[in-house]
């Protein structure tokens, strides 16, 4: 690597030439190992395992000088470290699916479930054994807008029978009719409560 200066005094420039030779790298030249550097065979009996299963480790040796190499503990725990957080992470990510499939599982089940009940009911109501919430419904205001009719020509059909009944009679049984038609005009099928008249569901 060549660095040229230039000097100049008046008209006058006079070149140099100055020669650097590049640094070299430490441990390219090193010949001896640093204290705490251990080869590959003293590394493997440090570990209590032999060479060959520390290689399969795949640590990164520090240095290499001539044909061995060296590692040092600080190297050895890092590679150790890394792979304890890949095998953890595979294993709740393991875990994680596992759980999934026992959701899915689940869920499937609870479906079925479902679909065999919903099966059951329609089942139930094709044999009239079950009749829906608005079947009944349609049927009690059926029923009562009959027994409506029939209380509104009660006070008639009474005063022909008894004419003897008073106004004042006829009012009163009026009133009372209209308070049996109000209620029954309120009555709605409340499910909730009969389950919590029969305390069950059945």
């Amino acid at each position: 690597e060549s660095v040229v200066v230039s000097m100049s005094r008046k008209k006058t420039a006079k070149k140099v030439a100055v020669k650097r030779k590049p640094k070299p790298s430490p441990k390219a030249t090193q010949q001896q190992p640093d204290p705490g550097w251990l080869n590959h065979k003293a590394m493997a009996q440090s570990c209590g395992i032999s060479p060959q299963a520390f290689r399969n480790w795949g640590v990164e040796p520090v240095a290499r000088i001539g044909r061995s190499v060296y590692y040092t503990v600080s190297d050895v725990l890092e590679n150790r470290t890394e792979i304890i957080e890949e095998r953890h992470r595979n294993s709740e990510a393991a875990l994680t699916d596992q759980e999934l499939s026992r959701a899915e599982r689940e869920e499937k089940l609870r479906l079925t479930s479902a679909q065999a009940e919903g099966q059951e009911l329609k089942n139930a109501q094709l044999r009239n054994e079950l009749a829906p919430v608005g079947v009944i419904e349609w049927v009690v205001g059926k029923a009562g807008a009959q027994i409506s009719a029939i209380l509104d020509a009660l006070p008639l059909q009474l005063k022909k029978r008894n004419p003897k009944l008073t106004a004042a009679n006829i009012e009163t049984i009026q009133r009372e009719i209209a308070k049996a038609q109000k209620a029954a005009a309120q009555m709605t099928v409340d499910l909730d409560e009969y389950y919590e008249l029969t305390d069950s569901p059945d």
